[in-house]
């Protein structure tokens, strides 16, 4: 893996997930399903289109996140 710096704290890491990992990843967020993605304010949380107007998907996977801080933690 290679890293690119594209300024002061801003990276991209070449090859960081190989094809059939992406593939994995996609199928896997494309299963889950997306949602509209709902900011936190003072009255709890709530869908703000003119604020936040995308679709996310939210993962809970420790062992995911381990897999991935690991490979980046070097860069």
């Amino acid at each position: 893996m290679k890293s690119n710096q594209l300024t002061k704290g801003i990276f991209t890491v070449e090859a960081f997930l190989d094809s059939s990992e992406c593939a994995a990843m996609i199928n896997r967020i494309e299963t889950k399903g997306f949602e509209q993605a709902s900011i936190a304010t003072s009255e709890g949380t709530r869908v703000d289109q003119d604020t936040r107007n995308n679709d996310r998907v939210i993962l809970d996977d420790p062992d995911l996140a381990v897999d991935l801080w690991t490979r980046l933690q070097q860069f």
